[in-house]
């Protein structure tokens, strides 16, 4: 089955990015006065469409690595949902490439926040 971006991720995360508005430390913030489960499920929507536009560029982006790739693919999720299935469905132009080394995520922030929170790792409660 096709991923979906619009019913396979929950509006609720995309909710969130779009309140932050790709800022680290109001993403930190908003994830401060979630519950433990919340997080982890939030961060488990992010690493999912992390994942899934990361693979759907390799097809456009061969030569690029799966490194620079997923450095990419988190930049575009920070951007909102609505940036996001617009280059995800190929309607918007991706960033210049000559630019991708400088694009920022937030993927990292829903880590920082755990083991803040709870001194543990996130990515052991994520599948």
């Amino acid at each position: 089955m096709a991923f979906n971006p619009l019913t396979d991720i929950d509006q609720s995360f995309w909710d969130i990015i779009g309140s932050v508005g790709a800022d680290a430390d109001r993403l930190y913030d908003a994830l401060m006065t979630m519950e433990k489960d919340e997080i982890v499920r939030h961060c488990a929507s992010y690493k999912d469409a992390q994942t899934e536009f990361a693979y759907k560029v390799s097809g456009i982006v061969s030569d690029a690595s799966e490194d620079v790739l997923d450095d990419l693919a988190d930049s575009i999720v920070a951007l909102g949902q609505q940036r996001y299935v617009q280059m995800y469905y190929g309607e918007a132009e991706l960033p210049p490439r000559d630019s991708w080394a400088s694009l920022g995520g937030l993927i990292h922030v829903f880590d920082s926040v755990y083991y803040d929170r709870f001194d543990e790792e996130i990515w052991d409660e994520i599948d």
